[in-house]
């Protein structure tokens, strides 16, 4: 199965076509490009969405894989407490 039909959203995305800047998290000049790519996309929440339950590296959703994980623990803790 293709990319595209496991991720029907990835078409619609400002990163498609650009993937040096979004697989390398530990460069902050790499970072800072694709958050501001990331920025005005149309499928940002998708993204992050999709980023959280299956992604552990990179910048997906105008997140790096430790911003991610943060939001992750953050998520946990408030299930929790609920």
């Amino acid at each position: 199965m293709t990319i595209e039909k496991l991720l029907p959203w990835r078409d619609q995305a400002a990163c498609t076509g650009r993937p040096e800047f979004f697989f390398q998290d530990h460069k902050s000049t790499t970072v800072k490009k694709a958050k501001t790519i990331c920025a005005g996309c149309a499928v940002l929440e998708k993204c992050k969405e999709y980023a959280l339950e299956h992604v552990e590296f990179g910048v997906w959703g105008g997140m790096t894989a430790n911003e991610r994980r943060r939001l992750m623990r953050a998520r946990r803790k408030k299930n929790r407490e609920q």
